[in-house]
Order: structure tokens, then C-alpha cells, then sequence
């Protein structure tokens, strides 16, 4: 009896060092990196079925990233109004679909509303206060599942001056990182993630055309720093086993 449970100890102990083993051998991105790390594509599993709202940005994301568990709601020239005319209604509607599931909800508009500021063309607009607002509202309804703001990305504005927009307003990056400032800090208490891609694209650069639009890879590098918010936020491991 002895022999037999000093073979079956020994089994286990082995067993418990494989899988540890296994565990650090696994490629686990750091949580320490957080949004500035620059990950594999698809090296983050997905827990969460993932909702992206935006304008013609995200339309450019939704237009190289394929896969099943991430849907977008998004349309060109969009303002955050955008939010309650369609958005908030699109999302409802997911999460009736899927009674089931858990949902990362994020929500990446505002460069068309610095845009439109400027141009007094009488569509609507919002400013960085009614933005963090309605997010809060939505936070509150949705609140059995994860809702980021993603920041609002920059511009290249000698290129933007140049390109199809000559002549016609912009903004300005300046801009930009004030209303990301405002906007978090309306919602920096409201159990609302904020996923800083602004800051990840000043540092590692970001292709563009236009200025203002990104090119494949970086709109595909915009998706895996979405996933990568996910990852730090909700402590989402990718172990391969």
C-alpha cells in the first residue's frame, strides 16, 4: 500500500510541474505592458464577444479584421451622436441575440465631432463633456458587461492640410488630447476602461494616406491594442494548452 501511494504521490508531483512548466513555457503577453505592448495578431483568446462603435476609422478596421466574435457598428462622417441614433440600439439588439454571452463594449468616436467644430455646418455635434456623459449612461445599462472609450486617434495634420481636406478644416493632435483628457476625466470613476491607442500610435508611429485615415496594417495594429486593453483590464491569459 505504502509502494502504491508513494508511486501515486510521485505521478502527481510530476504532473503538477508539467502543467507549471507548460504555463511558463506558454506565451503569455505581459499585463505590465498594457496598451503599449505591441502583440501577435490573434495571440490574445477572446473570452468576450467584442462590440467596436466608430466612424470611418473603425469602418477601415472592420474592413481587415475578420473574425467571428468581433462585430462593428460604424459609418463614415459619423459624430457621437452616432451613439444614440444608431449605435445604442445595434448593441441592444447583440446582446438580446446572445443572452448568453458576455460582451467588451468599445466605443471609438469624437475626431469627426473636433472636425465638424470648426466648419459650423449645422450637423451635430457633442462636446467632450455630453461625449463622457452618454458613455456613463450606457455604462450604466450595460452594466453586466465591459465598456471601453477608446481615445480619440491622431492626425497627421501637414497631410491631412494637403490631402483631399485642402483648404477645409481640421484639428489638431493638441485638440485631440484635450478632449481625451476631459473625457477621462469625466469617467475615470465610473468603472469605465479607457484604452489610451493615442498615445500607443504617437510612440509607434501609424501609416496614413490621408492624414487622417490609417493604412491596413495599422488599423489591424489599432485591433490588437483594442484586444490588448481587454487583456490588462479584465486579466484575460492566453494559456495554450
Amino acid at each position: 500500500m505504502k509502494r502504491i501511494l508513494g508511486s501515486f504521490f510521485f505521478v502527481l508531483l510530476v504532473s503538477i510541474a508539467a502543467y507549471f512548466f507548460h504555463l511558463e513555457d506558454s506565451k503569455v503577453p505581459s499585463l505590465d505592458k498594457g496598451v503599449d505592448a505591441k502583440v501577435e495578431e490573434s495571440s490574445i483568446y477572446l473570452t468576450d464577444k467584442f462590440i467596436v462603435i466608430g466612424d470611418s476609422r473603425t469602418v477601415d478596421v472592420s474592413e481587415v479584421v475578420e473574425e467571428p466574435n468581433i462585430f462593428f457598428i460604424s459609418k463614415d462622417g459619423v459624430t457621437c451622436n452616432y451613439l444614440w441614433e444608431t449605435a445604442e440600439k445595434e448593441v441592444d439588439k447583440l446582446i438580446q441575440e446572445y443572452p448568453d454571452e458576455h460582451f467588451s463594449i468599445f466605443i471609438n468616436l469624437g475626431v469627426n465631432d473636433l472636425i465638424r467644430v470648426q466648419k459650423l455646418d449645422n450637423k451635430k455635434i457633442c462636446d467632450a463633456k455630453t461625449y463622457a456623459s452618454y458613455i456613463q449612461k450606457l455604462k450604466e445599462k450595460w452594466q453586466d458587461h465591459n465598456v471601453f472609450y477608446v481615445s480619440v486617434n491622431p492626425v497627421d495634420l501637414e497631410m491631412h492640410k494637403k490631402g483631399p481636406r485642402k483648404g477645409k478644416a481640421t484639428t489638431t493632435n493638441e485638440a485631440i488630447e484635450n478632449f481625451n483628457q476631459e473625457i477621462v476625466d469625466s469617467i475615470q470613476e465610473e468603472n469605465i476602461f479607457y484604452c489610451d491607442t493615442y498615445t500607443y500610435l504617437q510612440e509607434n508611429g501609424f501609416g496614413t494616406a490621408d492624414g487622417l485615415h490609417y493604412s491596413e496594417d495599422t488599423s489591424k495594429e489599432i485591433m490588437e491594442q483594442l484586444k490588448n486593453c481587454y487583456q490588462k483590464q479584465t486579466n484575460i491569459f492566453d494559456f495554450q494548452f
